[in-house]
């Protein structure tokens, strides 16, 4: 029979185990980049983790002690009942961690997210899919005044691609280009009438007095940037394109998703036979042959646990190639230094 000898002792068994298994899983999280046990930023603020562990682990063994002090020296749980304790306290600390990481980085992305998209615009068609357009900011950075400039089509791989890339195609405003940012919806991207959206985004772009046809890029991300590689070997229409961390084929599902995913997130990831029908169909590495002459880049982040990086190999150095080291895949259309890329290279080859 368990025999506790106190409530508050027992609470405080507890919350000192609680508290510093929640530490040393966040020790964890940073040690080894997984992003789905944190309950932080872990691309921006990797440090904390650190910091909070010990602040976990040495505060609750302070406070423990602090409070306990006679208790603990006096006969207190036996063997079995401190397995007890210890054992809820561990299942309830990555209960916690599990539960606590996706609530925390939905409301981090939230208030960003609403503020984005609504400076997007409205939804206008795009086909059977729909975009939001965007003037540019600055024509005569990329276009004399009064004369048509260069124009961007986004396609983003999902929900959280879609936030990164409205990030992206402001700073793409900025340049001066018009950016149309295609809204991804499940039913419009089903394969294969996924294949008309961007020849109709080209189409869309074309006929607006302020694009030259000849100037026409599209950006990919994610099962975006496969279907941008896909659709543009055929569309013609397209002068130039960049692909950002494609995924060209799916990956076996494994413990490296916690790299990047919460566990519910990761588990709707394998789940998701939408983006693996899409990914499949499109076969994007057997035709990023058809891409040249025109210019291609894809970008990738030397931490991404989302792609296929055998499947890289299957493009013959048909399109240039660049990896970005500590990144990984989810987002990374929206970080600094690739945003600053994708620029570049759009200025240089539209």
């Amino acid at each position: 029979m368990l025999y506790f000898v106190s409530a508050q002792l027992a609470i405080g068994y507890w919350l000192f185990a609680l508290l510093s298994a929640i530490g040393a899983l966040q020790w964890v999280a940073a040690r080894y980049r997984l992003g789905g046990l944190a309950l932080f930023d872990l691309g921006r603020h990797r440090s904390r983790g650190y910091r909070l562990a010990a602040v976990l682990v040495l505060g609750s063994t302070a406070a423990f002690f602090a409070s306990q002090w006679d208790p603990i020296f006096a006969p207190g749980p036996a063997g079995s009942e401190l397995a007890v304790l210890f054992s809820a306290s561990a299942l309830c600390a990555l209960l916690v961690t599990l539960l606590g990481a996706p609530l925390l980085r939905s409301a981090r992305r939230a208030a960003p997210r609403a503020e984005l998209l609504s400076e997007a615009g409205p939804l206008v068609p795009v086909g059977h899919a729909q975009g939001r357009l965007l003037e540019p900011v600055v024509g005569e950075a990329v276009a004399p005044v009064g004369q048509p400039g260069p124009a961007v089509c986004l396609v983003p791989g999902g929900v959280d691609s879609e936030l990164a890339m409205a990030v992206l195609a402001r700073r793409l405003t900025e340049d001066g280009m018009v950016c149309l940012l295609i809204h991804p919806d499940p039913s419009a991207y089903a394969f294969p009438a996924a294949l008309a959206i961007l020849p109709a985004a080209a189409s869309l772009l074309a006929k607006r007095p302020d694009v030259d046809p000849n100037r026409i890029a599209a950006v990919g991300d994610g099962a975006g940037g496969d279907l941008t590689i896909r659709s543009a070997s055929t569309s013609k229409e397209v002068k130039t394109l960049v692909a950002v961390a494609p995924i060209l084929r799916e990956p076996p599902v494994g413990l490296g998703l916690l790299r990047e995913l919460s566990y519910s997130e990761a588990l709707r990831w394998s789940r998701d036979r939408g983006r693996a029908e899409l990914v499949g169909g499109l076969e994007a590495s057997s035709y990023s042959s058809r891409i040249p002459p025109r210019p291609g880049l894809l970008l990738y982040g030397s931490e991404d646990h989302l792609a296929d990086k055998a499947a890289r190999a299957e493009l013959g150095g048909s399109l240039e190639v660049r990896t970005l080291p500590g990144l990984g895949h989810r987002n990374l259309a929206g970080h600094p230094d690739v945003m600053k890329i994708i620029s570049d290279w759009l200025k240089e080859h539209l």
